[in-house]
């Protein structure tokens, strides 16, 4: 009976490593096709790290709505409706290799697939903020 209780109780702790909502790595491109939505940008700044819903991010790339992201196994399209555009649609083309994505404008770093991880799918790159470069990360949800 002590050797079960034994075995059991040192299943149940490996089985609840911390990592486990850690992001899933992209080995089958078919988990990341399909349109996305913006939800959450996050980014930090000195010590302190702070999550905006993508909508309310402030600042001269503020959006009227939220971006939407259309993946395939190879190609990205990004629709941005910027508030200083009046809302109006902007597409940005671009091409996935190794799980980066690399846009046709010059001025849009490369941003990296990290993974899904709850049905969420994140983003990381960098930008310039306030004359400051930094890396943010976006989740998207998948558009059903």
């Amino acid at each position: 009976m002590a050797l079960v209780l034994f075995v059991s109780t040192t299943l149940a702790f490996t089985g609840c490593s911390k990592d486990d909502n850690s992001p899933i790595p992209i080995d089958n491109k078919t988990e990341y096709e399909g349109t996305w939505e913006a939800d959450k940008l996050s980014y930090k700044a000195g010590d302190r790290e702070r999550t905006h819903n993508y909508i309310d991010f402030p600042g001269e790339n503020a959006v009227s709505q939220t971006d939407q992201l259309v993946l395939t196994k190879d190609k990205a399209t990004l629709t941005e409706y910027f508030k200083r555009d009046g809302g109006k649609p902007t597409v940005t083309n671009g091409t996935i290799k190794n799980n980066v994505i690399t846009f046709e404008k010059a001025n849009y770093t490369p941003r990296t697939i990290n993974g899904i991880t709850n049905g969420q799918l994140s983003l990381t790159y960098n930008y310039t903020m306030m004359g400051s470069e930094l890396p943010i990360t976006v989740t998207y949800n998948r558009k059903k």
